[in-house]
């Protein structure tokens, strides 16, 4: 298995669980969960896994129980620090960072080498979007509720 640039769609963040395709997401949800292991939520952001390895390291971070397989509550502080975190990623990905930096928050059950056919520009374009896109859905739609749940695969 490997990614082309023609993956780099894997990076678009979807808001409606209608444009979703199969259950490969990570949801983030900026509310208390209506029940216990809901998904799938009005409200929520949605990222592809493969995208959204490229932030578990920044969720790792500021939670020292985040789990890639699990539904992981941030609390208020939490969220802040996440924002923070994200904010400091998205500010290395200027132009011309290594590959190193663009994959320094990397997590995956596959090595980094699935990604060896996408130009290092590219990838970390579609990384630092995608990551200002989250660190921005965090920030305005936690305000009333102070919590985020991050549901993993």
């Amino acid at each position: 298995m490997s990614y082309s640039s023609d993956d780099l769609s894997v990076f678009n963040l979807l808001h409606d669980v209608h444009e979703l395709e199969g259950t490969a997401y990570f949801e983030l949800h900026p509310h208390d969960l209506p029940e216990q292991h809901g998904c799938w939520l009005e409200g929520s952001l949605f990222v592809q896994d493969a995208g959204f390895d490229f932030f578990t390291g920044c969720c790792h971070r500021v939670h020292p129980e985040f789990d890639y397989f699990a539904f992981v509550r941030f609390d208020r502080a939490q969220v802040h620090a996440l924002g923070a975190e994200l904010s400091s990623f998205v500010a290395e990905l200027v132009p011309g960072a290594s590959r190193e930096t663009v994959f320094s928050r990397y997590t995956s059950i596959f090595g980094k080498e699935i990604w060896k056919d996408v130009d290092t520009d590219r990838l970390r374009l579609a990384v630092a979007a995608a990551g200002a896109g989250i660190r921005s859905f965090i920030e305005t739609s936690t305000k009333e509720s102070g919590c985020l749940w991050v549901l993993g695969m």
